[in-house]
């Protein structure tokens, strides 16, 4: 035993020191190693050289395996066991995994992905809800103003058609061919050229009307029935709204036969100059509208006034 380890002390004194890696103090060479399966066991009992260079491996569970190189060398002393063996063990220990997704980074497929955080959806640009078009407003305006425009039509024409039907115009126009004012008879009738009369020409007529109240009423039943009344009747005249038809009282002249005595008559009719034709006694003046007249007759033996009456 003592021969063993004066031995053991003189090969430690001859064999360099090595490092935690195998690798000799002070050399700058690393020694050639024999390469081994990563299966192989060091054993205790020999004096190794160890270069231990960790190879990173992936395997389905991504953990890193270990490749290991060992040498063998001569048996070494008890004390150069217990360096090999601390460099065993130092090179054996499993490298730190290296990092690689894990299942917390690793979506599985199937598997809904989580929305966007609160904060995202604050800063993500608000979309306006749609609001109508205005063109699509202006269009419901419309259709309501045309529907309103368009009872309002209805209900003009409904009351137009009404108002200006026939019997509806002669019950307003007998009125007004048998008032008492001159200016309303006038509104109502024309002449046979359907030319409207005046007030000054209607107002011996209306004098008419006062001295005897039954041709009044006889012109106003006869407007309503559209029938004649000596020489009136019911005509058209026109067109109101160019539309329905305008009725008007039509009213003829006549002829105004004078009897007198009186020599070489000159005639004075309602204030004005008339020329007369015929003569011994018998005279023509010329025709007139219907109405009560003041005739002045002046002849070379005297002067007469008489009233003329001119039924229609």
């Amino acid at each position: 035993m003592q021969a063993r380890a004066q031995m053991a002390a003189k090969l430690a004194a001859t064999q360099p020191a090595v490092d935690a890696t195998g690798t000799a103090v002070g050399s700058t060479t690393p020694p050639p190693v024999a390469p081994v399966s990563a299966s192989a066991t060091p054993q205790p009992s020999l004096s190794a050289s160890v270069s231990a260079t960790p190879q990173p491996s992936v395997s389905a569970t991504s953990a890193p395996q270990q490749s290991l190189s060992v040498s063998a060398t001569p048996a070494a002393p008890a004390s150069r066991s217990t360096a090999v063996q601390a460099s065993l063990t130092a090179s054996t220990q499993p490298a730190r995994p290296v990092p690689g997704p894990t299942a917390a980074t690793v979506q599985p497929q199937g598997i809904s992905q989580p929305g966007p955080s609160p904060q995202a959806l604050r800063q993500a640009p608000q979309t306006p809800a749609a609001q109508p078009t205005r063109a699509k407003h202006h269009s419901k305006v419309g259709m309501v103003i045309g529907i309103i425009v368009l009872v309002l039509v209805v209900a003009a024409g409904a009351g137009s058609a009404w108002y200006f039907a026939k019997p509806q115009q002669l019950s307003r126009l007998a009125d007004a061919a048998s008032a008492g004012k001159p200016a309303v008879i006038a509104s109502a009738m024309v002449d046979r050229n359907g030319t409207a009369l005046t007030a000054g020409q209607v107002l011996p007529l209306s004098k008419l009307y006062t001295a005897d109240p039954s041709i009044p009423a006889g012109v106003a039943k006869s407007v309503r029935t559209a029938s004649n009344y000596g020489q009136m009747k019911v005509v058209t005249a026109g067109k109101i709204l160019g539309v329905f038809p305008k009725y008007r009282v039509q009213v003829a002249t006549r002829q105004l036969k004078v009897k007198t005595t009186v020599k070489k008559p000159s005639f004075t009719l309602a204030g004005s100059k008339v020329q007369a034709a015929g003569g011994a006694g018998e005279y023509i003046l010329p025709a007139q509208l219907p109405g009560l007249y003041t005739l002045k007759i002046a002849g070379s033996d005297r002067t007469t006034t008489k009233t003329v009456r001119l039924n229609p």
